[in-house]
This record gives C-alpha cells, structure tokens and sequence, in this order.
C-alpha cells in the first residue's frame, strides 16, 4: 500500500520547487497541473467537456488558456463552472494513477487540494507557504504583475493561514534555497518514521 501525501499552499509560495526537489530525489509526483493540460488536448475528455461550456476560450478548435483565465478571472460563478467541469476528471485521473502505481510514497501536487477535496486521496497532507512579503515579490516577478493585481489574486485563493489549519505538516519555503532544501529533507523523515511507523 502507497502513502499518499498531498502538497498545496498558496500561489507564489513554492509549491513547484518543493515538487521539483522531490522529482530529483526521485519520488513520484503526481502533477495535477499536468494532468489538466493533457485532459484539455483536443480530443480529451476535458477538451470536450471545455468547448461545450466555454466555445470562446478556443482559437481555431486549441484551447486559449490565457483567455480562459480572461473569461473566468472576475466571474466566481464561471470559475465554478470550470472547476466542476475538470475537478472530476482530474480526480479520476489521480486515483487511477494511485491505484496503479507500486512506489511506498506518491506525492500528489495539488493547488486547490482542500477546495476541489482532494486532500481524500490523501493521508497526510503539506502545506508550503511563505512570508507575505516574500510570497507578494515573487509572484510580482513571476507573472509580472503590479502590487494590486498581485495582492487580487492572493485573496482570490482560500487563506493561508486556512490551509495551513487543514494541513498535517508545514514546510516554509526560504529566500535561501539551502534552507528551504534542509526543510524538504526534514519533512521526508517525518513521512518515512510515520510511514514505518
């Protein structure tokens, strides 16, 4: 029997890098943003599903999704909307992959693991997160956005603070990528004593 271990926190909080640290080590991570671009390609359940309820998000029969986010980005009925559509199917996906796979421990790579409920395919889940300001920067770096935009869509998402009351086990990401490596490797051990335990 596999362990399964979520990992969420919030956008800009290192998610991505914890998971690519993991995939160096060689564990598996699921990756449910991968999943949602394969289920979206033409042809797929999700593209489907997606051309049906969102026909202008597509360029000549491809999937647009910078529009998408256009579309949805200020109408919360319509983000349901899409979230309903994919959560499932993405959901589905995991479970197969999980019930599939032989490894002791699978790491499940989920944004929205307690909104879309899939912290039940999990049994212990990591909340990554991060300083405010740290978290405010980078996202401000990343997608090149200004303070306002930037701080809409952190309070776009559920609180931090509120993952992190969900979470079994907290893991901060540092300014100083050695440091946020030793916590990585910190939050391994754990999960292996429990996992033998």
């Amino acid at each position: 029997m596999s362990i399964v271990v979520g990992i969420t926190g919030s956008i800009a909080c290192g998610k991505s890098y914890v998971s690519t640290y993991l995939k160096n080590k060689n564990y598996l991570v699921i990756d449910t943003d991968k999943i949602s671009h394969e289920i979206t390609k033409v042809g797929q359940a999700g593209y489907i599903a997606l051309k049906a309820s969102f026909p202008e998000a597509f360029n000549n029969d491809i999937l647009d999704r910078k529009k998408l986010g256009q579309i949805i980005f200020n109408d919360y009925s319509l983000k349901e909307k899409l979230n309903n559509i994919l959560h499932p199917i993405i959901y589905n996906e995991c479970k197969k992959l999980i019930n599939e796979t032989k490894n002791d421990i699978i790491f499940l790579d989920v944004p929205l693991l307690f909104e879309a409920h899939f912290d039940t395919l999990c049994d212990f889940v990591v909340c990554v997160y991060t300083e405010p300001k740290i978290q405010l920067n980078r996202l401000m770096q990343r997608d090149s956005l200004n303070e306002t935009d930037a701080l809409k869509r952190i309070n776009a998402q559920m609180p931090l603070e509120r993952k992190k009351e969900l979470s079994d086990l907290l893991l901060k990401s540092e300014e100083d990528f050695n440091l946020t490596n030793q916590n990585i490797e910190k939050i391994i051990k754990i999960i292996k004593e429990k996992t033998n335990g």
